[in-house]
């Protein structure tokens, strides 16, 4: 009824260009980089209380010629589709994204390209994460985007570890990380030195990733950012297992879900 109504008046693309408008920036304020949020999991609650509203603003967008705001959407919701398990929608909505990016500003081109990335990783697709994290990097260069590099060279990161290549993984995690301290974003130093320290593990440096993890652990909690925490502490009880610790193991596993 309602929606016929707006038909007749003739305010349909109106209404439905505010409510788009208004759920992107609902989906920027909440889905942008959840992990690095301190309260992970009320974002996620607030998004799944708004998923239909998202869903139309999304399609509508796509559908009636508003490709900056479907491009925003897309980007700003990869991590919520990503940390909620509706993968094959995100990466559909992405790659439909990446086909219509080309004359986008370079920030919003290199999301995409980016956040597309870590579909195409999810899903095995390895060559294409590759490929769209490089033109992700490369555009955020150009740009003189820290935080786009920082985040395009962890993609690649987290690609490069995949493939079984971990001391090329952890040469864009340091490069990361070294973003992180320019930015003097605590946060993203936290989860690069997780990463770092993960990577060292992978290479058999078991004390030195030990090191990094403890710090990233320390620097959650000071921050007050329990997902990376959780991840941090699961990280180190993954490596006290490989000692044959089990004890340790088992006492990291009971800190992180205290």
């Amino acid at each position: 009824r309602f929606l016929d109504l707006l038909e007749t008046s003739g305010e349909t693309v109106a209404v439905c260009e505010r409510h788009a408008d208004y759920f992107t920036g609902r989906a920027e304020a909440l889905g942008l980089y959840l992990q690095w949020q301190r309260d992970t999991g009320a974002s996620l609650r607030l998004l799944d209380t708004e998923r239909d509203n998202l869903r139309a603003a999304i399609t509508w967008a796509s559908a009636h010629g508003a490709p900056t705001t479907f491009l925003r959407l897309a980007a700003a919701m990869q991590h919520y589709w990503s940390l909620t398990g509706q993968i094959a929608e995100g990466r559909a909505w992405l790659d439909r994204a990446v086909a219509v990016c080309q004359a986008a500003p370079l920030p919003l081109r290199a999301a995409v390209l980016r956040e597309a990335g870590w579909f195409a990783r999810q899903h095995g697709d390895l060559d294409r994460a590759e490929a769209l994290g490089n033109q992700a990097l490369t555009l955020s260069r150009e740009d003189g985007d820290p935080t786009g590099i920082a985040h395009a060279l962890t993609a690649l990161g987290w690609t490069a570890e995949f493939r079984g290549r971990f001391a090329q993984a952890r040469m864009f995690h340091e490069e990361a990380l070294e973003f992180g301290r320019r930015l003097e974003d605590r946060s993203w130093l936290a989860w690069s030195m997780r990463n770092v320290g993960m990577q060292a593990f992978r290479l058999g440096e078991i004390e030195a990733a030990e090191r990094w993890l403890d710090e990233a652990v320390a620097l959650f909690r000071h921050e007050g950012l329990r997902f990376g925490e959780a991840f941090a502490l699961t990280n180190l009880a993954e490596i006290a297992l490989a000692r044959g610790d089990l004890a340790r193991a088992a006492a990291l596993w009971r800190d992180w879900a205290d």
